[in-house]
């Protein structure tokens, strides 16, 4: 299975799609990261809605590559409207990766709760942020490997959809 090999430059392509589909979000502040925070949480809820009554050894329903990418990519969005060091998390949390997907819930929560800060207005640590992004986007690639999900190629279909949604002349 494909893994990643330059998450920041990954988040920033993203990133840069996200400016040019919104651009009212990206005007300015502090807004694009509440956006994407609470918008990762909601697709955190999506993929817990998939996998919270699945059993050991049953097969995963079809959207769950899907809502996978939806998390992976909104995480990476945060990252990069952040200005963090999405690599140096993900290299500090892939070795303790588990590919379970409770652990990938739980390390999804601990992001988003920083929603709540940011909203606030609250200071947020950029080292314990690369961290908890780090630890999350090693989840979802390990849960995505253990599940025999293509996460990167479900990533690029994401792009195509938004792109043939929102990347044409609007009117």
């Amino acid at each position: 299975m494909p893994t990643p090999t330059n998450l920041d430059q990954l988040g920033r392509e993203y990133l840069t799609n996200s400016a040019r589909w919104f651009p009212n979000l990206h005007a300015g502040g502090i807004s694009a990261a509440v956006h994407f925070a609470l918008v990762l949480a909601g697709e955190v809820g999506e993929l817990v809605e998939l996998l919270a009554f699945v059993e050991p050894g049953e097969i995963l329903d079809r959207r769950t590559g899907e809502e996978l990418a939806d998390v992976t990519i909104y995480a990476l969005d945060l990252g990069a409207v952040l200005g963090l060091d999405l690599d140096l998390g993900y290299r500090h949390a892939e070795m303790l990766a588990t590919g379970l997907w409770p652990d990938l819930v739980v390390a999804a929560g601990l992001v988003c709760n920083v929603a709540k800060k940011l909203n606030r207005g609250d200071d947020v640590e950029p080292e314990l942020l690369t961290e908890k992004i780090g630890r999350l986007l090693a989840e979802a690639f390990a849960f995505a490997e253990a599940s025999s999900i293509d996460l990167l190629s479900e990533m690029t279909a994401k792009v195509a959809v938004c792109e043939a949604r929102w990347g044409g002349p609007r009117g």
